[in-house]
């Protein structure tokens, strides 16, 4: 970690493995807070795990010193306290670099974290796995772990009869990967918290979800304990049927997850036929469309739901209306419903109604950052400021509150925050009441603001309003008498003043781990952000966070996962590489130097090297991960995109900007492992789609040169930032300074006459060079047409 303060902290008692846990950084981790290095606290006493075997000598040293450097000035994340506060329970999860993990660390369970020591337990003492998989903002996990983690019955059982395992599946997208889809396998349904029960040899034998912790609660549900007892009783009883269904679930796994891994079909198939798939895509995405609200029909909603961003591809060169339109009103729906946050800003994880009105109220870092990039693309598509406000709306919450000092970004917020009682209560911190607006801002602007934003009596969640876009402007201007400008100043003094008493409540739980993929995804968006709205500020905030994320988030040349307060996770995953390599790009051409787009070529290195399967396509862990029962190769989108497809958009880049043919060899046979998802799901592979149609397209080849500073090329990047020209690649050179050879590009591109000049090319050749920016306008609004007609025989 770059901070000065973690690297002066290093006291002279204590042992050696306590100075990882010494920082002056405040942790908001399970409601403790660490100690400055100079304080000793009493040394804490911890009772034994109820029905647990002793810890090693080594690792109770370790939780010891670990839970001497905290001082409990908050109640601590558990209901198992002594008389003083602190707490009597203590497993290894404490010393873990996951919030979420340490959410667990007092529960009465002898967790373990996932690794060799777990698994040699279960064989040495001939008990199943029982792996709990989930992430620091999750309710029902948090419900789960209340009902069950913290239960001294089920603890004793758990402990007694299975060796349990914590896994945070942001820390692990391998593991939460592999073990869903046996979930879904077993129960025909997935999700968080996920529920596995295991063998020694790591496969899976039976799974769910959320269980409810006995007979008779959550009715209509299994219960967990008693399903501990029958799982328990068959591992012991029948080993060779559990050996059986194992053995054959595990089968089925690999063959779900590497299913992509052969050689798929011919990658110029996917290519002759590409542009047809956009028509499949579109018709897909209009089946399932809500064309009152926007988004998929029904609930819950997803922001990444339907692929807006290969939609507005589709109707950049088709010309089709409706193509936008689902765009245009699913962003609509989301920026006035409540799943945006509409005094704080950013976005909530999904909302739990058809019509984006009562979120979950968990906020992701990466969901956040992807909406940033889709709403850029949607004002240039549109021209609407609305889509671009939403954008800088995000961009502005990042900055302020998921921020750290070293200029990395947090991972998330929690859904939950305390009552008036101290209860835990989802989205408390959130929702209003009349009486609560109008003691904020005074009754007649309580009026008004209640009416534009839906606060009433009756609420919508528990009593209590989540804000929503209930009336527009000039609606209300109407009813109340009174001007537009006058509306709108008074809802902005209103939102100002209720954002001020907001800040005053508790607020929920910050995810404080960084993790290296979703800031990568932020670090595009903020530099997307900046080239479009000519907004250097942006660049820098992504620039700040590249050069930590290459500092201190790589070993020996290979990057990390995630960290908490410098403590460092597991090497990282194709995601990791793929979307930084992408930031990087980004970056490169939003004019953050040449040494961007070297990052990225080495960063390239790395994932050919480690991760690159040579018949077509990436795989999601390296070769050296040797804890797995599978190695997946994800083609399919999820919440996020599939780092198969942000690779071969980074190939298809890299050949355009370096000129190599062998990128572009790479990204055909990419192309070619999504062959499948393309005919039969393209819903399923949305960013593989945004690939497709750069490889589809002639990209153009924009090369902006000036012999001054980069300020007076201004008036040409506001033309370029305000065009929708997805499928390009931009170079900014000066002419006082000759361009690397990296960048064939630009050679022979000179300043016309000493003025900013642009050049815009196509497979090499060149529009006339203008100084224009209206003409650089034309030059740019030219588009390849789609073609539909399948010619493949």
């Amino acid at each position: 970690m770059s901070d000065s303060s973690a690297r002066r902290c290093n006291p002279s008692a204590g042992r050696a493995a306590a100075n990882r846990w010494c920082r002056r950084d405040v942790l908001l981790v399970a409601t403790l807070l660490l100690t400055s290095c100079d304080q000793k606290p009493p040394r804490q006493v911890m009772d034994a795990l109820p029905g647990a075997e002793p810890m090693p000598a080594t690792t109770s040293a370790a939780l010891a010193d670990a839970l001497q450097l905290y001082a409990p000035r908050e109640r601590v994340r558990t209901r198992h306290l002594h008389e003083d506060g602190s707490p009597r329970y203590t497993n290894r999860l404490l010393l873990e670099p996951s919030p979420y993990l340490r959410q667990h660390a007092h529960n009465p369970v002898n967790w373990y974290p996932w690794g060799d020591e777990a698994f040699e337990a279960a064989r040495r003492l001939g008990r199943p796995v029982l792996l709990s998989i989930g992430y620091s903002t999750c309710h029902w996990c948090h419900v789960m772990e209340e009902e069950s983690f913290e239960d001294d019955e089920i603890a004793r059982y758990l402990n007694e009869h299975y060796v349990a395992i914590k896994v945070d599946r942001e820390q692990r997208p391998d593991l939460d990967s592999i073990y869903m889809t046996a979930v879904q396998s077993i129960a025909g349904r997935g999700g968080w918290p996920m529920t596995v029960w295991l063998t020694a040899d790591r496969e899976p034998f039976y799974g769910g979800t959320y269980f409810p912790p006995r007979d008779g609660d959550r009715s209509g549900r299994r219960a967990f304990l008693p399903l501990l007892a029958r799982l328990a009783d068959v591992y012991r009883n029948d080993a060779q049927g559990v050996s059986r269904t194992a053995t054959e679930l595990a089968a089925r796994v690999r063959q779900t997850l590497a299913g992509g891994s052969g050689p798929g079909p011919d990658a110029n198939e996917a290519k002759v036929t590409g542009d047809a798939v956009f028509d499949v895509a579109l018709t897909a995405a209009l089946a399932r469309f809500d064309a009152e609200h926007g988004g998929t029909r029904g609930a819950p909603k997803f922001p990444s739901a339907l692929p807006l961003r290969a939609l507005l591809r589709h109707h950049r060169r088709s010309g089709n209306v409706t193509a936008l339109a689902i765009v245009t009103k699913t962003l609509e729906g989301m920026e006035h419903g409540g799943i945006h946050d509409h005094l704080g800003g950013g976005f909530h994880r999904y909302s739990v109604d058809s019509a984006w009105g009562v979120p979950h109220f968990e906020k992701m870092l990466y969901d956040n950052a992807l909406l940033t990039s889709t709403y850029v693309e949607a004002w240039q598509a549109t021209g609407r400021k609305e889509f671009a406000d939403a954008a800088r709306d995000i961009l502005a919450w990042v900055e302020r509150e998921m921020t750290s000092r070293d200029g990395v970004f947090f991972a998330a917020t929690d859904a939950d925050s305390a009552g008036p009682r101290g209860e835990l209560t989802e989205g408390r911190f959130f929702t209003w009441t009349p009486a609560e607006v109008e003691a904020v801002v005074g009754p007649p602007a309580a009026q008004l603001f209640n009416a534009a934003y839906g606060v009433r009596p009756a609420g919508n969640v528990d009593g209590r309003s989540v804000l929503h876009v209930a009336a527009v402007v000039d609606e209300l201007a109407r009813e109340s008498s009174r001007t537009v400008a006058d509306v709108k100043q008074s809802l902005e003094q209103s939102r100002s003043l209720l954002q001020v008493a907001r800040e005053q409540r508790p607020k929920p739980l910050r995810d404080d781990k960084i993790v290296t993929a979703w800031n990568a995804l932020m670090i595009s968006a903020a530099a997307q952000a900046s080239l479009a709205f000519g907004n250097d500020h942006y660049r820098e905030l992504g620039a700040r966070a590249a050069d930590v994320l290459l500092r201190d988030f790589a070993k020996n040349g290979r990057l990390v996962r995630s960290a908490l307060y410098g403590q460092q996770q597991d090497e990282a995953f194709l995601d990791d590489y793929v979307f930084l390599e992408a930031a990087l790009l980004d970056l490169y051409e939003a004019g953050d130097g040449e040494r961007r787009l070297e990052q990225a070529i080495a960063l390239d290195s790395v994932v050919e090297r480690d991760f690159e399967d040579p018949t077509g396509g990436f795989f999601i862990a390296p070769a050296s991960r040797t804890d797995l029962l599978v190695r997946e190769k994800p083609l399919v989108d999820g919440a996020e995109p599939s780092g198969n497809s942000i690779e071969a958009l980074n190939l298809i880049r890299l050949g355009e900007l370096a000129g190599e043919q062998r990128y572009r060899d790479r990204a055909e046979r990419t192309l070619g492992a999504f062959a499948g998802a393309f005919a039969a799901s393209p819903l399923s592979v949305g960013d593989a789609l945004v690939a497709l149609d750069f490889a589809n397209d002639t990209p153009k080849e924009i090369v902006l040169v000036t012999a001054t500073r980069r300020p007076s090329l201004a008036p040409l990047l506001r033309v370029l930032g305000s065009a929708f020209v997805p499928n390009r690649v931009v170079v900014t050179i000066s002419a006082d300074h000759p361009a690397s050879s990296r960048l064939p590009l630009a050679e022979g591109k000179i300043a016309i006459g000493g003025e900013p000049t642009a050049y815009v090319c196509e497979g090499r050749i060149c529009d006339r060079p203008t100084s224009d920016p209206a003409v650089l306008a034309a030059q740019l609004a030219r588009a390849r047409p789609l073609h539909f007609t399948n010619t493949t025989p």
